[in-house]
């Protein structure tokens, strides 16, 4: 396990077990869905001194596990502190050639959601 702290303050936790990967995020921000899609452009970010867009990176790094045969699924569980769930799941998904567009396999996040806290 590895924590990351500011001033004491617990910000993050990676823990690794056997076929699992916990990354323990203690502060986020609500993220648009169109933030989930492979390749989606982040208007406010953009030249030497920012990253990309969401994720980017870890989408890339998804679709490449997918690829491998011993990769079966993944999947990113959220937990907030009002006790919410959420889970992504990366998934492989068809599509059928269109125009100019040979048929291809593309990474989809599948989001499910436990409902709202009451009063949240």
């Amino acid at each position: 396990s590895i924590a990351f702290r500011c001033g004491g303050e617990p910000v993050c936790a990676i823990e690794v077990e056997e076929d699992e990967l916990r990354i323990l995020q203690h502060y986020t921000f609500p993220l648009h869905p169109r933030a989930l899609e492979t390749g989606v452009p982040d208007a406010g970010k953009g030249g030497d001194a920012t990253a990309g867009g969401f994720g980017d990176g870890f989408k890339t790094a998804a679709a490449a596990l997918l690829g491998q045969p011993a990769c079966r699924s993944i999947s990113w569980t959220f937990e907030t502190a009002e006790g919410r769930t959420v889970r992504w799941d990366f998934v492989g998904a068809e599509r059928a050639a269109v125009g100019n567009f040979r048929a291809s396999r593309v990474l989809e996040v599948h989001v499910t959601a436990d409902a709202a806290p009451a009063g949240a």
